[in-house]
């Protein structure tokens, strides 16, 4: 249900009730809700800057007004996977690009690499981790659902494009790491698949020193 916000959430007899604005009425055991980011910009309008939904910004952060940069969730850059300027509004993320935003405006000339769409929390209990393509299905899609986990992985030409896990995953960052950097994963979707996949899977070299 799209375009719809909640008006009220109340809890009666054990059940949680939620009412949204349309007047449709929910229910069920509890309520998760994320409203997303909404950036300020509307006192931009007036200076030149080319802005979207945000501030629109180069490969060195820069914006559409020479010597004028803009860093952290306010900005909107090229993503990696989606291939189109969007949103990415996470601390990570922002701290980074201040770092390099700092940098090139005295004068580091340093570009800031395409983002990658991701998102990771813990709800009662459970790891949620999203990343890339993960409201569609389309490319090579592997699924699994088991003992109240769900993950789900897609590939395209060879390549992680797109991931959901409901559950534990053993390294996130590898996931991360193995989008960025385009790596092949053709011989290692059952580990992709399981969240089980390592720095030593995709470098044996590593393994080799390690063990």
């Amino acid at each position: 249900m799209t375009g719809e916000n909640i008006k009220t959430v109340e809890e009666r007899d054990g059940i949680t009730y939620t009412t949204l604005e349309s007047g449709k009425v929910l229910k069920g055991s509890c309520v998760v809700f994320g409203k997303g980011v909404r950036p300020s910009v509307d006192f931009l309008k007036v200076t030149g800057i080319k802005i979207g939904r945000g501030v629109r910004v180069d490969k060195y952060l820069q914006t559409s007004v020479k010597d004028v940069y803009a860093a952290g969730d306010v900005t909107e850059s090229k993503d990696l996977v989606y291939e189109d300027i969007r949103g990415h509004a996470l601390w990570p993320v922002a701290v980074e690009q201040g770092k390099i935003a700092g940098a090139n405006m005295a004068g580091g000339g340093i570009e800031y690499p395409e983002e990658v769409s991701r998102n990771i929390l813990t709800i009662f209990g459970k790891i949620i981790f999203t990343g890339g393509i993960s409201t569609e299905d389309k490319f090579e899609v592997y699924k699994e659902h088991l003992a109240g986990e769900y993950r789900k992985i897609l590939i395209h030409n060879n390549k992680l494009v797109g991931f959901v896990f409901v559950g534990e995953v053993d390294s996130p960052g590898v996931y991360l790491f193995i989008m960025k950097n385009k790596i092949d994963v053709s011989e290692n979707i059952n580990l992709l698949l399981k969240g089980a996949i390592s720095y030593p899977v995709i470098y044996p070299s590593i393994r080799n020193i390690i063990f």
